[in-house]
């Protein structure tokens, strides 16, 4: 849906955490105030659609953060972690998590350098390891534990020479405390490559940075404790355009022969790929042809089916999850909305946990009137700041109606939805979320 000028969300993210329940957050302006405060909004899976929409903490700066990053500790916290002028992160108990009042305080975890890029991922024991980018040429690492102290960030890399540039990081960490790190680095004369580094002890030492792909645009990592599956996506070669695929059962210790994704299919644009495990342990890749049209990918007990088109088109990132098992559920933006489309599987359907029930995050506030959580994130500001604040949020509904859109194969036919639903974005100053 078209929305008005001026408005703008950032990348959406969505992840299943170690509860079996799926979460999205974004960032963004109130769709009735350009002018207002930047808001993290929240969604969560609920049966077969997501939830009303929530916006629960108001930005520190007044840029509205590109990438976001998140995650489900086993107490049942989740974490959210973005950049910009430092290195932010807030938290709150997935069980209120709608209450703007239970998120935390924003806390600082790093100020230095400008922060242009983060990618965070949480172990088994409630770490939130975290690897950013920032505008010093420099790869940083950071580990969170759940008491809250501030940790010291680490260099993983100083990159030589001014006019080179880190972006698009990833980073995973398996059942057996081994961590990947990887990163795209650009100059002014062109792509280098991709590096990446291996720890093998929960991120206490990491190994010296190496090429996993010269000449290429980007590297995503992935790893599924269910099937001790990890994998690596390399795409968009100079002279390439390509996508491929490599995956490993041992930590990484050995790696299938690529595959390449596009298998036969031309494909133009350097764009990032996503991928996710279904209960039935079958890998599921989208895969970006890089003119917004995704085919769907498919590796099942050592063989790749072939490609099936998703009759849908995205923005060039997008990101997907697999919700209790039997459902894959994408987010992604185009211009004038943020878009969900989902994809019923015939697999077991998981169980999930209840949200844990704890002691709220407080915040030292007056006494004044409940508010609507859809508006809360405003009326703390002005609690804390003593300041009047600009117009409540509006309220932001979800349309969960199917809507078929395109060509789509046997399983889509009955099962592909697309659920728009209004987040903030401005039509005239969209622009490919990408480093050319």
């Amino acid at each position: 849906m078209g929305l008005p000028k001026g408005l703008n969300p950032s990348v959406p993210i969505i992840f299943t955490g170690y509860s079996g329940q799926t979460y999205a957050f974004w960032f963004g302006k109130p769709v009735d105030d350009p002018d207002g405060p930047i808001a993290l909004y929240f969604v969560r899976w609920e049966d077969v659609g997501w939830s009303q929409v929530f916006d629960v903490v108001i930005a520190p700066e007044t840029i509205i953060p590109e990438i976001i990053a998140g995650g489900e500790d086993a107490e049942g916290y989740l974490h959210v972690i973005w950049g910009g002028g430092a290195l932010w992160h807030t938290k709150a108990l997935a069980s209120q998590a709608y209450d703007a009042r239970s998120w935390s305080p924003i806390q600082k975890l790093y100020q230095g350098d400008r922060v242009l890029d983060v990618a965070g991922v949480m172990d088994r024991n409630g770490l939130f390891h975290i690897v950013f980018a920032t505008a010093g040429h420099e790869i940083r690492y950071l580990r969170l534990g759940s008491e809250g102290d501030v940790p010291e960030s680490i260099s993983l890399r100083q990159i030589p020479g001014g006019d080179s540039w880190a972006y698009r990081p990833s980073i995973i960490v398996t059942d057996r405390g081994v961590l990947y790190a990887s990163w795209a680095e650009t100059s002014d004369n062109g792509v280098r490559g991709v590096q990446w580094t291996r720890s093998s002890d929960w991120g206490e030492t990491w190994a010296e940075p190496d090429w996993a792909a010269m000449g290429h645009r980007g590297m995503y990592l992935f790893y599924f404790p269910s099937g001790g599956l990890l994998a690596k996506i390399v795409w968009g070669g100079v002279g390439v355009g390509g996508r491929e695929i490599q995956l490993s059962f041992d930590d990484g210790e050995t790696w299938s022969a690529p595959f390449d994704l596009t298998q036969g299919v031309g494909m133009a644009g350097y764009t990032g790929q996503v991928a996710t495990l279904d209960s039935g342990g079958t890998l599921h890749v989208l895969v970006n042809l890089g003119d917004g049209r995704y085919v769907h990918s498919q590796y099942r007990e050592g063989r790749w089916a072939p490609n099936v088109w998703t009759g849908w088109e995205a923005s060039d990132w997008i990101n997907v999850a697999t919700v209790r098992g039997h459902r894959l559920v994408v987010v992604y933006w185009v211009p004038g909305s943020i878009m969900s489309s989902q994809l019923l599987l015939s697999t077991p359907v998981l169980s999930v946990q209840e949200p844990i029930l704890g002691e709220r995050i407080t915040r030292e506030t007056k006494d004044v009137k409940p508010t609507p959580p859809t508006y809360q994130s405003r009326e703390i500001a002005k609690e804390l700041n003593g300041q009047e604040t600009p117009t409540k949020l509006s309220v932001i509904p979800i349309n969960n109606e199917p809507k078929r859109t395109g060509t789509v194969h046997p399983l889509l036919v009955a099962s592909l939805l697309s659920l728009g639903f209004i987040v903030l974005i401005c039509a005239s100053s969209i622009r490919r979320r990408h480093i050319r």
